[in-house]
């Protein structure tokens, strides 16, 4: 299997990544007669096909070490669940997301969603590393959430 092992290589694949992600509002743009919540389903679809193009492939790159399916059928039935029920939550985030875009407009959805996506996962983290400092986590969810509330307050 092939994996970035230096900070460089991660780097690349995250720019490659967002590039990929927000490509996805070029194309909005370029297609006037498209209706909006489609491209979740297609965004949906591209990163399918893409991710079985790069297993069977990039999975598969060096004969030394075990390939995509070895890996596939080493894994355990409950990391598997895990990983498939992030990809739905992920997707159903986005698709959310897109259709507040649709209703509201880009400036003021995004920083909503982000906004409550950052305190929720502020005080995730804090329940799940009970080690982490609790007036930073819980003061960076109420600065998100104040920031959320005020971007609501403004497009009314």
């Amino acid at each position: 299997m092939l994996l970035p092992s230096t900070a460089t290589a991660v780097l690349v694949a995250l720019i490659i990544g967002l590039v990929g992600w927000g490509g996805w509002a070029s194309f909005y743009k370029a297609g006037k007669k498209i209706r909006f919540e489609f491209f979740g389903y297609d965004f949906a679809w591209g990163v399918l096909l893409a991710s079985v193009a790069a297993a069977f492939t990039l999975g598969s790159w060096d004969s030394k070490e075990l390939t995509f399916q070895d890996n596939f059928l080493l894994t355990g039935m409950r990391k598997m669940a895990w990983g498939l029920g992030s990809g739905l939550v992920f997707n159903l985030a986005n698709l959310l997301l897109m259709a507040a875009t649709a209703v509201a407009g880009m400036s003021v959805s995004f920083p909503i969603a982000f906004g409550l996506a950052w305190a929720v996962g502020s005080v995730w983290t804090f329940f799940v590393q009970p080690d982490v400092n609790p007036l930073l986590a819980f003061g960076g969810a109420v600065a998100a959430l104040v920031a959320a509330i005020l971007a609501m307050v403004a497009y009314n």
